[in-house]
């Protein structure tokens, strides 16, 4: 129980939404740049370093069901003019893709819970349609890494 906290507690310390975009992309000899900030690799490795292969696994099946619940409370939020849920769902869901190196999710659900508490309806849809694009996006990059179900 302590290390899970461990882990969560240094991946909530993750740095601000502007320094998201900062991490080095060490996998795969990638420049991080706004236009491939995905995944900060570094987070995989730091699970791996912490919990091995089975740390992993268990952080990326919690990541991706909650994620989803998530990514559908927003859409649902959004569809019925919430913004405050709306920000809410995506703080929740800001601390989950923190915890796996989402950084592009991570600074988007930042944005989004901001215009959720500011009741910013305005850019909200917007955000959204972003945050579902970049959720999409995480996927793929996550499984291209790392399969759920995958022991190395």
């Amino acid at each position: 129980a302590y290390l899970f906290h461990k882990v969560l507690v240094d991946a909530a310390n993750v740095q601000s939404a502007s320094s998201a975009r900062n991490f080095s992309a060490r996998a795969q000899g990638v420049p991080m740049s706004a236009e491939n900030a995905v995944l900060d690799p570094s987070a995989m490795e730091r699970l791996t370093r912490i919990g091995g292969d089975r740390l992993v696994e268990k952080m990326l099946v919690s990541f991706h069901a909650f994620a989803n619940e998530k990514v559908s409370e927003i859409s649902q939020a959004v569809s019925e003019e919430n913004w405050a849920q709306a920000g809410q769902a995506a703080h929740a869901l800001k601390s989950s893709a923190g915890n796996v190196g989402a950084v592009d999710l991570q600074r988007l659900s930042f944005a989004l819970e901001c215009a959720g508490r500011d009741a910013d309806g305005e850019s909200i849809p917007a955000l959204v349609t972003e945050l579902i694009a970049a959720f999409e996006a995480t996927k793929s990059a996550l499984a291209e890494i790392h399969e759920p179900g995958e022991t190395s």
